[in-house]
């Protein structure tokens, strides 16, 4: 069964508000691709000379990879399985109003923090503590009603993502830089492994119907299930240890994504680019894994957080950006072909992943003008995502 339809019905939609909370992909993928630009375009001002920007009392430095990974992320899985949770059980996740509150819990979370009073920001951190849960109530009732024991591993995932954002939290008010930095890496490798499953169900399947191809790609399950699994003990590995394992089961992990990518790419992806943009996506996630295993080497070059980076930007901003364009599409039953606007924007994600993890690391000596280049590149392609998309999602479904 495939994971997402191309096409979904249009409902009784007859109004701004109705059409935003009619379907979890309009509202969520329109808030992450506005924080993709507003968080980085405040992350760049305050590295640029005016740090006291983000003088935000309970993230402080750590605000940056915060709501990267708990603002803009999240977003964007919670729009994913919000959706797909609805075509693998053909009963609603959240629509209306608990889609409205799902969502104000998301934007109070990342509004009201910036306020210098204690109640607001305390009601900040309890909104941005309880979407994980809500979120995981509203994918797994609908899989849980019908058993539907195959995908029973996403709201898992979500409520292992929920406890490492509580124990960030207390990492957070208790000063605990090494418990933070563990609890960043475990949620990142909680990403990944989202990916990962996501990417073994769709990239074949969307190849297969992009391509239009007559032999379909070879199903391997069990390989599928190695990949997730490869990717969460290098994870285990990577957040508990320093030992050399760790860069083993990295290495083992990079190559056995690496062996799966392969199996799905066929020349002709760089014809249709959503199609190259998941397959790019997910050899960022290779190389990341391979980056960072060397980097844990005791002898190894110097690279900073390039490793990290070509995880985020590269793996999740890839991967994030190419479903976001096509789920968009196919769930307002509009055809499946981006404008150029979309394409240069997949151009230039690429790009910033580039000049990141590469970039920052061979011109050290003018790192921040490489990570404001990386970010002015990230920002103009969301900028163009939401250009193109905003419509879409403020206007009814187009008829099959």
């Amino acid at each position: 069964m495939a994971l997402l339809p191309l096409q979904e019905s249009p409902s009784n939609q007859n109004g701004f508000w109705q059409i935003l909370f009619s379907f979890g992909f309009r509202l969520f993928f329109l808030l992450a691709g506005l924080a993709a630009v507003i968080m980085v375009l405040l992350w760049l001002t305050a590295l640029n000379g005016w740090p006291s920007l983000l003088s935000i009392k309970h993230y402080g430095v750590h605000w940056h990879g915060h709501e990267m990974l708990f603002g803009y992320t999240t977003a964007v899985v919670a729009g994913f399985l919000l959706t797909a949770a609805k075509n693998w059980t053909g009963q609603h996740t959240a629509i209306g109003k608990p889609l409205m509150v799902l969502g104000l819990c998301w934007l109070l979370a990342r509004l009201l923090i910036w306020f210098d009073v204690a109640l607001l920001q305390w009601i900040a951190i309890i909104c941005d503590l309880i979407f994980l849960p809500l979120l995981a109530y509203f994918v797994a009732r609908p899989i849980l009603a019908i058993k539907q024991k195959r995908n029973y591993i996403f709201p898992i995932l979500l409520i292992l993502m929920m406890l490492d954002h509580l124990l960030m939290h207390f990492a957070l008010f208790t000063n605990q830089a090494v418990l933070i930095q563990q609890t960043f890496h475990a949620v990142l490798f909680i990403i990944m492994t989202i990916m990962v499953i996501m990417a073994c169900r769709v990239v074949p399947f969307f190849t297969e119907r992009g391509l239009g191809l007559t032999t379909p790609l070879l199903r391997d399950e069990k390989h599928d299930l190695w990949c997730a699994i490869a990717v969460a003990v290098a994870g285990v590995f990577y957040v508990t240890t320093t030992h050399w394992l760790t860069t083993v089961f990295l290495w083992l992990a990079a190559v056995t994504l690496f062996s799966r990518t392969i199996k799905w790419y066929r020349p002709k992806v760089w014809q249709v680019p959503l199609l190259w943009v998941l397959h790019v996506g997910m050899l960022w996630l290779a190389l990341g894994l391979a980056l960072l295993g060397w980097q844990n080497l005791p002898l190894a070059t110097h690279m900073g957080s390039s490793g990290i980076h070509a995880l985020t930007i590269g793996c999740i901003g890839m991967m994030t950006l190419g479903m976001m364009s096509r789920v968009s599409l196919g769930h307002s039953g509009r055809v499946l072909q981006t404008v150029k606007a979309t394409h240069l924007g997949f151009i230039l994600l690429n790009l910033a992943a580039i000049c990141r993890v590469f970039g920052a690391w061979a011109f050290s000596s003018h790192y921040v003008l490489m990570v404001t280049i990386a970010g002015v590149l990230w920002m103009s392609a969301f900028l163009l995502f939401l250009w193109v998309y905003v419509p879409i999602f403020i206007t009814p479904s187009k008829s099959m």
